[in-house]
């Protein structure tokens, strides 16, 4: 393999700056609560796991720890917590725990859903809007091999 030009050790370094501050603005993000309009508030955490269950439906809790790369253990406290807050239901059949949103839960992912509408006029889709068909498949390609190389060094450091 060459050795990179400069150019391209510039942009390397770029791209990891570049990263290393959308992280910290999701941190940033995920430490305030918010309502989503209605009356409970709730961390980012908690209404990402709302909006996936919402989204799927009748996942059980093994199916959701594989889709959104998080440990079974990490997915079920998060929904023992959701679980007392009254969002979700668990239902076991045999062996297997299916998640269903409770009314409540369903009025925060409305909500969600609802603010996501109206930020991303602003937001994502207003910047992502420039760019051509090819280059988010760019986007995505580079952040899904990025996501596969992390969780890669997570295992192999467990």
């Amino acid at each position: 393999m060459d050795k990179p030009s400069d150019v391209e050790i510039e942009i390397n370094s770029s791209i990891i700056d570049a990263l290393l501050k959308f992280h910290n603005e999701i941190a940033k993000m995920s430490k305030k609560p918010n309502n989503y309009g209605t009356e409970y508030f709730v961390y980012q955490s908690e209404i990402h796991m709302i909006d996936f269950i919402g989204r799927h439906p009748d996942l059980n809790i093994s199916e959701i720890s594989e889709e959104i790369g998080m440990s079974k253990s990490a997915v079920s406290q998060m929904l023992t917590k959701l679980s007392k807050k009254n969002f979700i239901v668990k239902e076991r059949y045999k062996k297997e725990v299916s998640v269903h949103l409770t009314t409540e839960g369903m009025k925060l992912f409305k909500g969600h859903q609802q603010y996501h509408e109206t930020q991303n006029q602003y937001s994502v889709f207003k910047n992502i809007e420039k760019y051509p068909v090819e280059s988010k498949a760019l986007v995505v390609d580079f952040i899904m091999d990025y996501i596969e190389d992390l969780r890669k060094d997570r295992l192999n450091a467990a």
